[in-house]
């Protein structure tokens, strides 16, 4: 209990610590942060006397999340993550206090348990956390954290977390408690605080890939019935246009009044005629789902002024599409998805830019097959791992989504290739 105030000290440091990185004001003059502050107190203390020095720091983790949890009411998630950061910083301030401090002081003195010296060394150590985490740059870092795991389950985030302060616990922590000799101490100190911050890099590289994965993997989890029910939506769309168009030519004709002629004639105007058209180029595509798919990737070509052409086979009829299996048919819509929105972002470098949609029979197979042009390399061996794309650096999570749904569909069969007018993405749904 001699160290009580030396506690005092290093928890107030970390409470600050967690309001600057969080951006979590405190009220100095709420009673109940006062009471918070104490709780915890208490329980740091009893976490230092009695507890196992192989678990101290892994316990002080725990309390560090319910600390958030409770004081600074966030989520279990970022609650999670704040403990996670913070101990991340106290790891990097102890080690480089002990690198400022190790050649200039007498070690018996610097490092020994006696309550003062320990007080001044975690005041220290207090004032190098303090002023990193008031630094913006770790700020931003932790904002991003938050980002990066936003689509991770919380299950997954707090048991890699926890892993991180395991590691980082048992590596340098029980080794340095263990050792009498100072210097071996120092280095423990040294090598735990590497192995710490590169576990979680590595681990902090890992949830931002299967973030990216997850949030591809949300935004092209069609629902099959909602794209039939939008092609349903689109054709009635597409014969009240019609009707209304015929309508408005049957007024225009029966009024004399220039002002009402030049305001139909307006109406009748280009933007109607431009989407009539892309009406009529969907309805060639069977209903079923492809037609609702690709039509929402030609009006957002169409927005984007990228021409572009549809061919169909007379082959591709209904009673074809209607033998996809539904499994089949989503993943071919997922697939169709990811490859038009490549298609269109590929073109954006390019001036005279183009899509070309084919649909056709092939021995009694499906073929849809996509070409653009491009500005730039495509290697076509590593397309579909993640991060590899025509459109630029650590992009191609799409691709590696494209190549996770293959896999698992034997009925589906893709190829890529390089043609003289662009890049082709051919999908073959077997019969």
């Amino acid at each position: 209990m001699r160290h009580i105030l030396t506690f005092m000290v290093s928890e107030a440091f970390f409470i600050k610590g967690m309001s600057l990185i969080s951006h979590e004001k405190i009220n100095l003059k709420d009673i109940s942060f006062y009471a918070f502050y104490l709780f915890f107190l208490c329980i740091f203390i009893l976490n230092y006397e009695y507890s196992p020095n192989a678990l101290r720091i892994i316990l002080n983790y725990i309390i560090y999340v319910l600390l958030s949890l409770i004081l600074f009411k966030k989520s279990f998630k970022d609650s999670v993550l704040l403990g996670l950061f913070i101990l991340l910083i106290a790891m990097v301030a102890e080690f480089l206090y002990v690198t400022i401090i190790f050649p200039f002081w007498n070690h018996s003195i610097v490092l020994t348990e006696t309550a003062f010296i320990a007080l001044i060394n975690n005041i220290f150590i207090g004032l190098i956390m303090y002023f990193v985490c008031s630094r913006k740059v770790s700020q931003k870092l932790y904002v991003y954290l938050v980002e990066i795991t936003n689509k991770i389950p919380k299950r997954y985030v707090a048991f890699f977390s926890l892993l991180i302060i395991v590691i980082f616990n048992f590596v340098c922590w029980s080794g340095y408690l263990a050792s009498e000799n100072l210097i071996e101490k120092y280095f423990l100190l040294f090598f735990g605080t590497l192995v710490g911050i590169f576990s979680a890099i590595i681990i902090f590289f890992h949830f931002r890939t299967n973030n990216k994965y997850r949030v591809i993997f949300e935004k092209y989890n069609i629902s099959l019935q909602s794209i039939r029910d939008f092609e349903e939506t689109l054709e009635k769309y597409r014969i009240n246009t019609h009707e209304n168009r015929n309508q408005l030519r049957t007024i225009r004709n029966m009024t004399e009044d220039k002002k009402v002629e030049a305001y139909i004639d307006n109406l009748l105007g280009e933007d109607f005629s431009e989407e009539e058209t892309l009406l009529n180029m969907a309805q060639k595509i069977p209903s079923g789902g492809l037609r609702g798919i690709i039509y929402t990737k030609l009006l957002l070509m169409y927005k984007q002024s990228i021409p572009v052409e549809l061919t169909v086979d007379k082959k591709i009829t209904y009673s074809l599409i209607e033998k996809i299996d539904d499994i089949t048919l989503t993943d071919v819509c997922r697939i169709l998805g990811v490859f038009l929105d490549n298609a269109i972002e590929a073109t954006e470098a390019v001036d005279d830019k183009y899509i070309l949609i084919e649909l056709y029979e092939e021995n009694h197979n499906t073929v849809i097959s996509i070409t653009n042009n491009y500005d730039g390399y495509i290697d076509l061996e590593s397309m579909g791992t993640a991060g590899t794309t025509t459109k630029g650096q650590d992009r191609g999570h799409g691709l590696a989504l494209v190549n996770q749904l293959l896999k698992k569909n034997q009925k589906l069969e893709h190829s890529s290739s390089l043609t003289e007018d662009g890049f082709m993405q051919t999908i073959k749904i077997k019969a």
